[in-house]
């Protein structure tokens, strides 16, 4: 007589209660992993961003002006209109290959207090000098204790995907990003906390 071995029932119940555990705690890792490498890349690519801002002032004697359309981006081509830009990043001359996409951007959030406006998708961009054309104040700061003002900045949405956000909505009571530093992203309050990530210079 053949003897035939198969798993019991309780052995089988045991095996899936331990892939589910297992399951339970590498899947919030693994959206944590995603979150930190999305946040390094926006580091990276502001670093990239705020080099090639750079370069243009150094040809120009002034940082490039700021796209309306989609809203506060970085220029690809020289301006349309006037023609007091010379240059954009990546036309004529290619001080970037290409204006980089903010991984966080792409989702319009009802709780962004900008949402219903026609802002970048890509990485925030403003200078000093274009709020004073516009008649705005420009409160940005070189995110150092000594509170000089800064001549550009550039700003990622973070993890919460929204530019500025109200406690009411789950922020941190932000109601524009002219002041980037007073509520810039910190990882050390949750991998998704409320805050843009921020680079000004020079």
């Amino acid at each position: 007589m053949i003897m035939r071995r198969a798993f019991t029932l309780i052995e089988l119940l045991i095996v899936v209660a331990i892939i589910a555990i297992l399951a339970a705690i590498a899947v919030p890792n693994f959206l944590e992993a995603q979150t930190r490498s999305k946040v390094s890349r926006c580091k990276a690519d502001l670093r990239t961003a705020s080099v090639a801002v750079e370069s243009y002032a150094a040809d120009h004697a002034k940082y490039p002006y700021v796209c309306w359309s989609p809203g506060w981006a970085l220029p690809a081509g020289p301006q349309p209109s006037n023609g007091r830009y010379a240059a954009g990043l990546t036309t004529p001359v290619a001080y970037i290959t290409s204006i980089p996409k903010d991984p966080f951007g792409g989702i319009l959030k009802p709780a962004d207090l900008y949402a219903q406006w026609n802002e970048t998708q890509d990485y925030w961009y403003a200078t000093k000098s274009f709020y004073n054309e516009q008649g705005y104040e420009w409160y940005v700061y070189n995110g150092t204790g000594s509170k000089t003002f800064a001549l550009y900045d550039l700003l990622s949405k973070g993890p919460d995907q929204c530019w500025a956000r109200s406690t009411a909505n789950g922020g941190c009571d932000v109601a524009e990003v002219d002041q980037p530093w007073d509520w810039a992203y910190d990882p050390t309050n949750g991998t998704i906390s409320c805050g843009n990530i921020v680079r000004t210079g020079p």
